[in-house]
């Protein structure tokens, strides 16, 4: 199973994956890490790494005029899951439609989620998205 994990530092879960520095994708397998990579976040416009670490304005709404996750669906099409501790509504949307199952947790461990999911032990909150 592989499966991405959302985070600003390698270590722990992102509280958001629209502004997240990267992502550690992982291979699990019978709970074991086969491979953990980390990928730098350059697919969303949110990124801290395109906009340095301050806040900053959008460019565009949240509404669906415009606004797509296309490149981010395309980097993470590899995966069977995303998981982070917080996402929108229409990223959840979009990247269900390209058939990556999205996770909202609140494990702080990047590995530990991962490990935790794959044996079906991750604590999953269900419709906890960002809903603006």
């Amino acid at each position: 199973m592989k499966i991405v994990v959302a985070t600003d530092d390698f270590i722990h879960v992102s509280g958001h994956v629209g502004r997240c520095a990267g992502f550690l994708q992982f291979e699990i397998n019978n709970g074991e890490i086969v491979s953990r990579i980390e990928i730098e976040n350059n697919f969303t416009n949110h990124s801290q790494n395109k906009h340095g670490d301050h806040e900053h304005e959008h460019e565009h709404g949240h509404d669906h005029h415009g606004h797509s996750h296309a490149s981010l669906a395309e980097a993470l099409k590899e995966n069977d899951v995303l998981i982070s501790k917080g996402m929108g509504k229409r990223l959840i949307d979009d990247l269900t439609a390209q058939g990556i199952k999205t996770v909202i947790t609140d494990e702080l461990l990047c590995d530990e989620a991962a490990i935790l999911y794959e044996k079906g032990e991750l604590n999953i909150l269900d419709n906890a998205f960002c809903n603006h």
